[in-house]
C-alpha cells in the first residue's frame, strides 16, 4: 500500500479544466524525451505540449493546484515547479523511474497528476506507484489530482485505446519529511474538528499551538 498520498476531485475550476482540454486540442506537443534525463530518458514514450504559447496559462493551474486547501494542508508547498501537460496515444507509455531531486532549482519532495479525461476514454494508462507491498495503480476521474511522494518508483502503463492526457507537476514542501507532514496534517485536522465547537475552543487553540510550534521546529 502506498502512503502519505492524496486525491483531491474537482481540484480545478470547470472553465480553467475546459482551457486546458482546449489547449490540448490545439497544441502543438513536443516529444516528451525533451524533459527527461538520466536513465529516465530511455523509459519516455509519450509528448508534452508546447511551453511557450501557454506559459500563462501553466502558471494559472500551477497557482490553482498549490493554492487549494487540501494542497496547502497536505503538502505545506514553498515552492512549486510550472506543471506539465503530456499526452499518451495509443501505444505509448513511461517505464519504471524515480523523478530527478530537483526540476528547475525546485526541491522534487512531492509530484502530482492531474487526470484530464474522462475513464471510459482510455483503456491502460495507469499510473502505478511502488509502495509497501508492491505497485498500487491509479486511474481518475477527468478533473481529479493525486499527489504522492516523489522518491517512489513509479511507471505509467501503456495506453492501449484512445488517448490519456494528464497536467503533471512537483512541489517543494516547507517540511522534507513526509511523516513529519503526515502528523502536521492529522494536527490541523483536529484542530479544523475541534474550533467548530465553541466548548473545544481551548483544545483547539492548542493543537494550533503544537503545530504551528512543530513547524517552527521541522521547517526549512
Amino acid at each position: 500500500m502506498l502512503v502519505n498520498y492524496l486525491v483531491i476531485e474537482n481540484v480545478l475550476s470547470a472553465e480553467l479544466l475546459q482551457q486546458v482540454r482546449h489547449a490540448i486540442a490545439t497544441g502543438p506537443f513536443n516529444d516528451g524525451k525533451e524533459t527527461a534525463h538520466g536513465l529516465a530518458k530511455a523509459m519516455k514514450n509519450n509528448q508534452q505540449l508546447a511551453v511557450a504559447p501557454y506559459e500563462k496559462l501553466l502558471d494559472t493551474v500551477g497557482r490553482s493546484i498549490v493554492s487549494h486547501p487540501m494542497v496547502q494542508a497536505f503538502a505545506l508547498p514553498h515552492l512549486a515547479s510550472r506543471p506539465i501537460i503530456n499526452r499518451y496515444a495509443q501505444g505509448m507509455e513511461y517505464g519504471l523511474h524515480v523523478d530527478n531531486a530537483y526540476m528547475a532549482d525546485v526541491r522534487t519532495d512531492l509530484s502530482y497528476t492531474l487526470f484530464i479525461d474522462d475513464v471510459a476514454n482510455y483503456d491502460g494508462g495507469e499510473l502505478l506507484i511502488n509502495g509497501l507491498s508492491g505497485a498500487q495503480a491509479f486511474k481518475l476521474p477527468a478533473g481529479s489530482l493525486l499527489i504522492y511522494p516523489t522518491g517512489a518508483l513509479h511507471r505509467v502503463a501503456q495506453v492501449t485505446r484512445g488517448e490519456r492526457r494528464c497536467v503533471v507537476g512537483w512541489i517543494q514542501s516547507r517540511l522534507r519529511d513526509a511523516h513529519q507532514r503526515e502528523i502536521l496534517g492529522k494536527l490541523n485536522a483536529l484542530k479544523d474538528v475541534l474550533r467548530q465547537n465553541p466548548a473545544q475552543l481551548p483544545l483547539a487553540l492548542q493543537a494550533n499551538e503544537c503545530a504551528q510550534n512543530l513547524l517552527r521546529m521541522w521547517g526549512e
